[in-house]
This record gives C-alpha cells, structure tokens and sequence, in this order.
C-alpha cells in the first residue's frame, strides 16, 4: 500500500509533465464521473498480532481502517471544477483510478502501442470498447477528468492523507504482508 502512494506521487509528476496542451475538464464529465464512481476495496492482506493475517476487506480491518481515514482526512475537502469533494472513500477511488490510468499509459508504451499522454487513454479506449490497440485512433480518443492537470492537482493532497491514514492503521498494530515480504 505504501509503494502505491510513491508510485502514483511518481506517475502523477510524470504525466502531468508529459501533457501537451491544458485540458480543462467540463463540469459534466467531473460531475458524470463522481456520480457514477463505484468504490472498489483495496484487496491485500494484513497481519495484526490479535488478528493474525487476514483479508484488508475482513471487518476487523476495515473498522481500524475506516476509523484512521475519517481521522485522516479530517473533513478535508477538494475542489474538482466547481464540486467539493470530502468523502475519503470517493477521494481514495480518484486515487487509485488515477493509478489505473496511469499504468494503462505504461504498458501501452511497452507495448509499443502508442506514446505520451495519449497512450494510457487509447488503452482504456481500447479495453472499454474491445478495439485492439493497433486499431485504435489518437483522434477516438476522448479526455477524461485525468488530463486535466488542474484537477489532478488534488492527487499530491490525497496521498499525503491517505498516508497519514496508513501511519494510523500501523501504530494500531498492522502491518502489510507485503511491506513485510520486502524487508
């Protein structure tokens, strides 16, 4: 969980310095996109010395969880156009689609199938349409609320907090199996 929060502060630095000419997102498409949001758990696991290793979506977890994040964020709120966002749970899900957006542009540069920031929208392009990826037109490609640098200004301001969040979670006593692996 920690190294998602390097990588995207990373891939974020990265793609916004990559952009070639600013997007502003309409307020629809901003407003489209949180209302359609679905929050999808991180699925991992943890280790607690009362718990043992469990599932990061086993109830005693997410309760510790839950708790550090309210805590974390504090009812720290963010701007995305006009719409303030401070629900954790939908400023974490802009995280982490971030990161999916990001890592899509990666693999279709290793791929070969395209470059810049474009790249990362053809491979989404190509996996919500089924179109494969040498069929795909820069000019099909559509920007989303992740090519505007603007908004992506939030991103550094989330992960600080959900970092904050997983320092609360770890004085509580869990550790990530990962993080543990790694050492």
């Amino acid at each position: 969980m920690s190294k998602k929060l390097v990588a995207t502060s990373a891939l974020c630095a990265l793609m916004i310095g990559c952009a070639t000419a600013p997007y502003q997102a309409p307020q629809a498409q901003i407003d489209a996109y949180f209302d359609n949001m679905k929050i999808s758990p991180f699925v991992g696991e943890v280790e607690h010395t009362s718990h043992g290793k469990i599932k990061t979506t086993d109830k005693a977890y997410v309760t510790d969880y839950d708790q550090c994040q309210t805590q974390s964020f504090n009812e720290q709120s963010f701007l995305f156009g006009t719409r303030e966002v401070k629900d954790p749970k939908q400023l974490t899900q802009f995280s982490d689609d971030y990161i999916k957006e990001v890592l899509a542009a990666i693999f279709a540069v290793r791929s070969g199938s395209g470059s810049g920031a474009h790249a990362g929208a053809m491979a989404a392009t190509s996996v919500s349409t089924g179109t494969p990826m040498q069929h795909t037109n820069y000019n099909q490609y559509k920007k989303t609320i992740f090519d505007d640098k603007q908004i992506l200004s939030n991103i550094k301001g989330i992960n600080d907090l959900e970092a904050k969040t997983l320092e609360c979670v770890k004085a509580k006593g869990w550790v990530f199996v990962a993080d543990k692996k790694d050492k």
